[in-house]
């Protein structure tokens, strides 16, 4: 979508961002372990689509959030819209939760059969054929080598199915480093206190600021420390 507000470059990839982007935390509403509380969706869905009316073009969700509802109505906000005016849509995944225990915490799986599992969910959910910006929502916790997650993000843009390089989530604050056997990613997200700077990834000095802000409905909330958070 065109906007005159202004924008940068997110990374190594072709989206021009603006400043500030809407954070889909909140609108998944309660009745999971991180959630905000209850939420109207149809007040969200009119959040939505005055921000994007406003110029702002890019939308942050996860599939966790809302434990998948999230999506569902960032997909209802934008239906409609022509392919010219829709914003880009960023999603993650990694947080696998329980459908029979909404409330307890999801586990971080990297397992590159469920991710590519999670692919596809969030694809239905926001019925698109195309991720824009998707990002492994935290560091596997299952035993999954750093490599062959990130590997998984490659093979999925070279199928088409999100369109950045790949995005690792939290790496760097946790003192990882890129694996020697894959490519940099095309943007990485930092946890670097309550403001989000806009950061690049510190051993890609290939790639200029490389990251986005998130929050409760907005860009630039905070935590909370949740495994959910971003």
């Amino acid at each position: 979508m065109t906007t005159s507000l202004p924008t940068a470059r997110l990374g190594s990839t072709d989206m021009q961002l603006t400043r500030v982007g809407f954070g889909a935390w909140a609108i998944g509403g309660g009745g999971w372990a991180y959630a905000w509380g209850d939420q109207d969706d149809t007040e969200s869905i009119t959040a939505i689509r005055s921000a994007v009316e406003s110029g702002i073009n890019w939308i942050d969700t996860a599939a966790v959030y809302g434990l998948g509802s999230s999506e569902e109505v960032v997909a209802a906000a934008l239906a409609g819209l022509p392919e010219a005016d829709r914003p880009y849509v960023f999603t993650k995944g990694g947080l696998v939760w329980d459908p029979a225990a909404r409330s307890a915490a999801p586990r971080r799986v990297g397992d590159p059969a469920s991710l590519r599992g999670e692919v596809e969910a969030s694809l239905r959910r926001l019925k698109v054929e195309r991720i824009d910006l998707y990002q492994m929502h935290w560091p596997a916790e299952d035993g999954t080598a750093l490599e062959d997650y990130w590997q998984v993000f490659l093979d999925l843009k070279r199928e088409g199915k999100i369109r950045a390089d790949l995005a690792g989530a939290r790496h760097g604050a946790q003192g990882g480093r890129r694996p020697r056997r894959v490519r940099c990613p095309g943007s990485h997200r930092m946890a670097d206190g309550p403001a989000r700077r806009i950061v690049g990834y510190p051993r890609c000095p290939e790639h200029g600021p490389a990251d986005r802000q998130h929050g409760r409905g907005r860009a630039d909330a905070g935590t909370r420390g949740d495994p959910a958070a971003g």
